[in-house]
C-alpha cells in the first residue's frame, strides 16, 4: 500500500492533500481513508488482471450472481449459481466481504431506496433531503459521495447508538474526541 501511495503521489495530492503532509508521521503509520484504500484494491485488482492476461491465465469476474451450491468431489470444487450455471474449480477461496441486510426487506421496492452507499445515487436530486439510516463508516461514505456530488439539502443521519465511527490512526499524545461531522 506504501509503495502504491508513493508511486501515485502527485495525483494524490491534490485530492487528499493532508496525506502528506509534514507532521512527521510516517505515512506507513497512518490510517488510510476508505476511499483512497478502495482505489488502492482496484488499482491491485487491474494490475493482478493484465498480469494473467499476460500470462494466458483466464479470470472471470462474476458480478450480480448469486452462489447456491457449493459441493466438495474428490480433487475438485463444484460451484452451482442461481442462474444454475456450474463451475468446476481445483481451489475454491470465500470471500464474501460484507454481507447485505435483509433489515429493510420492506424498502427493497421504493424507487429511492439504496441498500449499499456505492450504489449509483445520481438519481438523487441535489435538492432533496435524504435519510441515511446508520451512522457508521458505510453511512458516512455515502454523505461523503452524496457531498462530492454537489448535495444542498439536508441529510438526516439515523441510528440507535447514535454512535459515529472511532478515530483510527496513530496513537495521539491526547485523546481526541468526536466534535463536528462536515
Amino acid at each position: 500500500y506504501v509503495e502504491w501511495l508513493l508511486e501515485n503521489k502527485q495525483a494524490l495530492e491534490e485530492e487528499f492533500p493532508t496525506l502528506f503532509d509534514q507532521t512527521g508521521t510516517a505515512i506507513q503509520d497512518r490510517f488510510p481513508p476508505r476511499l483512497l484504500y478502495g482505489r488502492y484494491c482496484v488499482s491491485r485488482l487491474k494490475s493482478a488482471l493484465k498480469r494473467a492476461y499476460q500470462n494466458n491465465i483466464t479470470i472471470r469476474l462474476m458480478n450480480q450472481c448469486e452462489v447456491t451450491r457449493i459441493k466438495e468431489n474428490a480433487q475438485t470444487w463444484e460451484i452451482q449459481l442461481s442462474d444454475k450455471t456450474v463451475i468446476q474449480s481445483d481451489k475454491l477461496i470465500l470471500a464474501t466481504g460484507h454481507m447485505a441486510s435483509n433489515r429493510f426487506q420492506a424498502f427493497q421496492s421504493l424507487e429511492y431506496y439504496h441498500p449499499h452507499p456505492y450504489d449509483d445515487l445520481s438519481a438523487i436530486q441535489n435538492n432533496e433531503p435524504v435519510i441515511i439510516l446508520g451512522t457508521r463508516l458505510s453511512a458516512i461514505d455515502a454523505v461523503n459521495r452524496l457531498n462530492a456530488a454537489g448535495h444542498q439539502a439536508p441529510i438526516t443521519m439515523i441510528s440507535p447508538s447514535g454512535m459515529l465511527p472511532a478515530v483510527k490512526g496513530p496513537k495521539a499524545d491526547k485523546p481526541y474526541s468526536l466534535q463536528v461531522l462536515t
